[in-house]
């Protein structure tokens, strides 16, 4: 049921693979005194803010709700999900998540195209994830140690397109090859392929980076705009009194 403009979602009980993608659905009805069957369901670019009625779903293997209006995840969201394998949250609008409240069993988590400014490793295991993807947030630092005793068996960790210092990228890069992790999206680069990053990006090996913004560039911007503002005042002013003067003159 796809493209139907489908706001409100009332899961049936004997679904077992659900694949809603792109209506508008706000709300996922949900029974918690019922038992559901659903392994794989795909919720993805909706308008869901609250995952909380997905919580009864405790045969879900698969979950894609990318594209949707998170900001947060609450803690109760995943407690009882303990067969979700593929988590699926890139796109949306968190600025900070916590990995504990995560499933373990989790082998695929996409965080692209967030808020996030850090992610914290300490204190969790993923045994099994082998894919990581954190690109496009506005991470200023990785913590690789860290990341690889939680994730010891990661093959993939995209991580273009955050405005880390250029030292600091290079050193995660480093050690991310140094682990045998990939740190790009291998899909849209050929092995064989030359790399271009735009004007406002640095490149490191076969990945871009955002260049951060250096302190006082934003209060430079606005300065400049206000001094042109005023100059363009003084000019209507200094057009319009020249114009009356002429007026009264003649």
């Amino acid at each position: 049921v796809i493209n139907c403009h489908l706001r409100t979602l009332v899961i049936p009980q004997d679904l077992e693979m659900g694949d809603f993608f792109n209506n508008n659905v706000h709300v996922v009805e949900t029974d918690p005194a019922q038992s559901y069957n659903v392994r794989y369901l795909d919720l993805s670019h909706n308008n869901l803010n609250d995952l909380g009625n997905l919580s009864v779903l405790v045969n879900l293997e698969t979950l894609k709700l990318e594209g949707n209006a998170f900001v947060e995840i609450k803690p109760e969201t995943f407690a009882r999900l303990s067969n979700l394998s593929v988590l699926n949250l890139g796109y949306n609008h968190i600025l900070k998540i916590d990995l504990k409240v995560l499933p373990k069993t989790l082998t695929t988590l996409s965080l692209i195209k967030n808020s996030l400014t850090e992610i914290d490793f300490t204190s969790v295991s993923f045994t099994m994830m082998s894919e990581l993807d954190v690109e496009r947030n506005v991470l200023t630092g990785l913590d690789v140690a860290s990341l690889m005793r939680a994730c010891p068996a990661l093959l993939t960790l995209p991580i273009e397109y955050n405005p880390m210092p250029k030292d600091k990228a290079q050193q995660i890069v480093k050690e991310l090859t140094q682990h045998n992790v990939t740190y790009y999206n291998e899909g849209d680069k050929a092995i064989d392929s030359e790399i271009s990053c735009d004007s406002d990006e640095y490149q490191i090996e076969r990945a871009c980076f955002s260049i951060p913004e250096t302190k006082g560039s934003g209060s430079f911007l606005k300065a400049f705009v206000l001094i042109l503002i005023v100059v363009v005042l003084l000019g209507v002013f200094g057009l319009s009194a020249r114009r009356i003067w002429y007026e009264m003159r003649y």
